[in-house]
């Protein structure tokens, strides 16, 4: 169970989103190459774009 503190700051926030702009969600990140060895966020956020289709270059 969430202690009380917690729980304010999580309704704080929860709150928040309603009004928040999409782009201030948003984590930009470059990616350097399509083919990564390590698990890693810009592995990950590939993967996903090819997955639906989207095309990726080094650089973007």
């Amino acid at each position: 169970m969430m202690e009380p503190r917690a729980r304010g700051i999580y309704r704080t926030y929860l709150e928040g989103l309603r009004d928040a702009d999409v782009r201030e969600l948003a984590i930009h990140r470059r990616v350097n190459r399509l083919n990564y060895s390590r698990r890693c966020a810009e592995a990950s956020a590939v993967k996903a774009h090819l997955t639906r289709g989207i095309t990726l270059a080094p650089g973007m």
